[in-house]
């Protein structure tokens, strides 16, 4: 119940981000898949989908991840 809740929560991003920042002083970022394998693999489907739906007017540069330079 908590899971949900916080997934809930994190949606709304501003209200998230003040909350994390008055609870905790810094903001508590969401990883999904919690390893680097499942991270990877969400990446590649991402920008898969991305390619597919617009093509040419993707443009890889704004859907940088962190760690990943152009």
């Amino acid at each position: 119940m908590v899971d949900t809740v916080w997934h809930l929560d994190v949606l709304d991003t501003k209200t998230y981000y003040y909350r994390c920042i008055r609870a905790f002083g810094r903001v508590v970022h969401h990883d999904p898949d919690g390893d680097l394998r499942g991270r990877d693999a969400r990446v590649v489907a991402t920008k898969r989908a991305l390619r597919a739906r617009f093509g040419a007017d993707f443009d890889e540069t704004m859907w940088l991840w962190a760690g990943e330079s152009e």
